[in-house]
């Protein structure tokens, strides 16, 4: 809808913040056959680039809720992968150890 707003601002030789409602209308007409009855805050919200951020909304999207999301999630997991680290270098650690202990019965140490 943005890309259809603004073309026709361009258009008619104004920018995004000189769209109207009736230049909505008049565009969709062209390219849908039907005006879609926007108001002039739909058309403001619409083309705020903040506004479209936000309502990417979903799954992994850009909009600040679902942003915090991801970075919760990948902390979570973050954390997890730490603990299976330390695990896994605690196992090591004591392998070295048992190896050590084989290597001294063996030398007769």
């Amino acid at each position: 809808m943005a890309q259809l707003m603004e073309s026709t601002a361009k258009g008619e030789g104004k920018g995004e913040n000189d769209v109207t409602p009736e230049m909505v209308d008049r565009a969709a007409i062209e390219y849908t056959g039907k005006p879609i009855g926007l108001s002039a805050q739909e058309i403001k919200k619409a083309l705020d680039p903040l506004e479209c951020v936000k309502a990417r909304t979903l799954i992994g999207g850009p909009a600040p809720d679902q942003v915090k999301k991801q970075i919760e999630q990948s902390r979570q997991t973050l954390i997890a992968d730490q603990k299976v680290f330390e695990e896994l270098q605690g196992q090591i650690k004591a392998g070295e150890r048992k190896m050590e202990a084989a290597e001294k019965t063996l030398l007769g140490n």
